[in-house]
This record gives C-alpha cells, sequence and structure tokens, in this order.
C-alpha cells in the first residue's frame, strides 16, 4: 500500500468455504502474489508452494520458502520435477496442506497468460482434490522496476485484481489449459 498498489480481490469466500485441501492454480507475474496468496489463504487452511530450488537458499526469503515446507523442484530434469510434484505435493495434501502452483513455470510480466504446464491438473487428479484457479493482473507492472533487486516495489500507482475461483474436479485427462 505504501507504494501505492491497491487490490481488487473476487472470491476470497472460496478460499474460506473450502473444507479440505486444494491445488490453487495461478498465473504468475511477479512476487506479489508469493506473498500475497498465502497471506489470503492461511487464514483458512495450511498452504505450501511448488518453488524452484534457488527459492530455498536465498538469504533474504530462503529461510521464509524453507519454514514454509515447499515442493521443491530443481527445474532441470522435467521428468524428475514431475515425479517430485507428484509425490511430495500428495504427502502435503494428505496432511491437509493446501499446495500452490504456478503452471507456467515461470513469471510472465507482461501479463500475457504462459503455457500451463499440466503438473497441477496431474497432482489433482491422483490425490482427488479439486483445483481453485487463481487470476492475477497487474502485479507484474508493480515489479521489476529496480536494477540490483528487479522485485522490489515501483512506487507507480498500479491497478492490481485477484480472482479466486470455485474449486474444480479434474481428471489427468483434462488440458489444464481449459481448467
Amino acid at each position: 500500500e505504501r507504494h501505492g498498489a491497491r487490490f481488487d480481490i473476487e472470491g476470497l469466500e472460496n478460499v474460506s468455504a473450502l473444507e479440505a485441501p486444494v491445488v490453487f492454480v495461478s498465473n504468475h507475474m511477479s512476487t506479489t502474489e508469493s506473498m500475497v496468496l498465502p497471506a489470503l489463504i492461511r487464514p483458512h487452511r495450511p498452504v505450501t508452494f511448488v518453488v524452484k530450488e534457488s527459492l530455498t537458499r536465498g538469504r533474504l526469503f530462503g529461510p521464509i520458502m524453507r519454514s514454509r515446507d515447499p515442493v521443491v523442484v530443481t527445474r532441470k530434469d522435467p521428468r524428475r520435477d514431475m515425479v517430485t510434484v507428484l509425490e511430495e505435493g500428495a504427502k502435503r495434501l494428505a496432511a491437509g496442506i493446501s499446495v500452490v502452483i504456478f503452471p507456467e513455470g515461470t513469471r510472465t510480466r507482461d501479463g500475457e497468460v504462459g503455457r500451463f504446464r499440466s503438473g497441477a491438473v496431474r497432482l489433482a487428479s491422483v490425490t482427488g482434490v479439486g483445483v481453485v484457479p487463481v487470476g492475477l493482473r497487474g502485479t507484474g507492472e508493480l515489479f521489476g522496476k529496480g536494477r540490483r533487486f528487479p522485485d522490489l516495489p515501483s512506487p507507480a500507482r498500479v491497478p492490481l485484481g485477484l480472482r479466486i475461483g470455485e474449486p474444480v474436479m479434474v481428471s489427468a485427462d483434462d488440458d489444464p489449459a481449459q481448467v
């Protein structure tokens, strides 16, 4: 808020109505959603992320990420990463912990939604949990202004949107882009 960012949040009632863990599937534009989503979800249920390994090693965010017991992928071997997501994600879900996955695999600051990988849909289908779609708008414009620390907020006043959908049951045959 200090930087003029204001969120228009819709669908928070869909999180509070959850009776079981789910897989949250969100587009990924900046560091903002990595901070905002847990703040919105955690008051209602435990939550963690699927994250790239390097995020668990950083001096600033590493300890925070590790404290969330994330599902850690290397991004070097897609097949091994899929096994990790399915095995470790299933453990978190069985323990009652929801999992946030950014199926684009990386940030898309321009607002264009990238190709969704199938891991989130596969995890939900093999564990029998719902998928909760999350759509973000504008967060890529809020970040990326700095040179040394590119993810620190800019002072720009940017309208930000976040919409949380209702849980959807999926099968392994579903197209991730259509869920």
